[in-house]
């Protein structure tokens, strides 16, 4: 968790500062206009991006195939539909490249070897309770 903190301050502080260099060099007006658009834009984009993943696990499921890649892809489609909510460019950035599809299975790839390699170290340990 420590590692994620220096994260949770720096990253509002940067899109602090662009919006205030927006506002400065565009105007209030439209710099107000492109959060209140990308946020409607990246909302529009998860509920069809999501829509799209249920079906992928609605199909897996009545091929009796458990969805593993559709529920990573639908994490990552949440996670950026949470993104584009915050207003800031950074984050928009972050929720639109999250709902590009050819990105997300390369991030997928890059979660399964970091889990992968987790397990080989083991520093990530499962266990099941009944």
């Amino acid at each position: 968790m420590r590692s994620w903190f220096p994260l949770i301050i720096i990253i509002p502080i940067i899109e602090m500062f662009l919006l205030f260099l927006s506002g400065k060099y565009i105007g209030i007006l439209p710099t107000i206009l492109i959060v209140i658009a990308t946020g409607f834009i990246g909302f529009r984009l998860a509920k069809s991006q999501g829509t799209s993943i249920l079906i992928k696990i609605r199909e897996d499921l009545s091929y009796g195939r458990i969805p593993g890649e559709p529920v990573m892809e639908g994490f990552l489609v949440l996670i950026g539909g949470i993104f584009l909510l915050f207003p800031g460019y950074l984050t928009d950035l972050a929720g639109f490249l999250l709902m590009i599809p050819i990105l997300r299975r390369k991030i997928i790839i890059g979660i399964r070897r970091w889990l992968l390699h987790q397990f080989q170290k083991g520093n990530l340990i499962f266990t099941f309770r009944r």
